[in-house]
């Protein structure tokens, strides 16, 4: 009983009407996508169904009240996501965000250490490069495979505040000695994925006793800037 009433808590803070099963699909679609693949894992792992830890995303859990995952809208050449966030709740405030990508083996020699940063993007100029928010950074090797989560945590105020004007985030890859790698020749799969491991955003929310704060100023990108390619 006590398992079935924390089975009804976890589905609620989930907002799913009842317990997820996963049906047979259409041939066309014969993989779930990715998104509902990792809200059915953090419900099956705080539900306790495998009796194993449920990870950093269990423990995010346990800290909100509201779990959303956001699908990537598009992708542009510059490989810039771009998610719907008119669905935030008012009156929430996030605890945390992930932009999740999976990566597979990339062309390079696999030994190859790789850089992956990603921005927010505040601003777009008509007359030169847009004016972007700093968030996270990852170091890989370009044989790695698996899903890669970054921090977008920093976003968030903005998110909340100019839901219907997000300008998307954006990925950056350089090798150890600075040279820019195109995203997709580093093994970071895109809109084109197969299903199961398209890109998408995972946010977690808790309800919010005040308004919600100014965000920080956007200051010039102090970190090493990505190389431009042709």
């Amino acid at each position: 009983r006590e398992r079935r009433d924390m089975q009804r808590e976890i589905l609620a803070v989930l907002g799913l009407p009842g317990r997820p099963r996963l049906r047979a699909l259409p041939a066309a679609a014969r993989l779930p996508a990715s998104a509902p693949l990792f809200m059915l894992d953090l419900y099956h792992a705080m539900a306790g169904d495998d009796d194993e830890d449920a990870g950093p995303p269990g423990r995010r859990l346990g800290r909100a009240d509201l779990v959303m995952s956001f699908v990537n809208m598009g992708e542009s050449h510059w490989k810039e996501f771009h998610f719907d966030l008119m669905q935030i709740p008012a009156g929430e405030a996030v605890t945390a965000a992930e932009f999740r990508i999976y990566k597979v083996p990339s062309t390079h020699p696999l030994n190859t250490t790789l850089h992956v940063s990603v921005f927010e993007v505040v601003r777009e100029r008509s007359n030169r490069e847009s004016d972007l928010f700093f968030l996270d950074l990852q170091t890989l090797r370009a044989g790695d495979e698996g899903w890669l989560v970054l921090d977008v945590t920093a976003a968030s105020d903005r998110w909340l505040l100019n839901r219907n004007k997000d300008l998307g985030l954006r990925l950056h890859v350089e090798t150890l000695d600075g040279h820019s790698v195109d995203p997709g020749l580093a093994g970071l799969l895109g809109q084109r994925a197969p299903r199961s491991r398209q890109p998408f955003m995972v946010t977690f929310f808790r309800a919010s006793p005040s308004p919600i704060r100014a965000p920080r100023a956007v200051r010039p990108l102090k970190r090493r800037q990505p190389k431009k390619t042709n």
